[in-house]
């Protein structure tokens, strides 16, 4: 869904290499560092980042944590210099697109 949102927007994946974090951490093989994130991995939308961390070995919480609309820049600019320049402001149309 985030990459449906106009504007910002920060994804964060982390994925260590199977087969040497496992070998060097003796956990077995790579297929087992798979498996053991496929059962510890817990989905839990909205919770708070604050209390969210990653530990050796722990459950790992994933899911959609934050989720704000947000004007984009391009909407607070246009919005900005229609309120200050009035009618002389016209905004360019965006490259392949039609003026706002």
């Amino acid at each position: 869904m985030a990459l449906r949102h106009k504007g910002f927007r920060f994804i964060e994946v982390i994925a260590p290499c199977s087969t040497l974090y496992a070998r060097l951490n003796r956990l077995g093989s790579g297929l087992d560092l798979m498996r053991f994130y496929h059962d510890e991995a817990e989905i839990r939308h909205g919770a708070d980042t604050r209390e969210v961390d990653i530990g050796f070995q722990d459950r790992i919480v994933c899911g959609n944590f934050v989720d704000e609309e947000q004007p984009t820049y391009l909407d607070m600019m246009h919005s900005h210099y229609g309120e200050v320049l009035g009618d002389r402001y016209v905004p360019m149309a965006p490259e392949g697109g039609v003026a706002p």
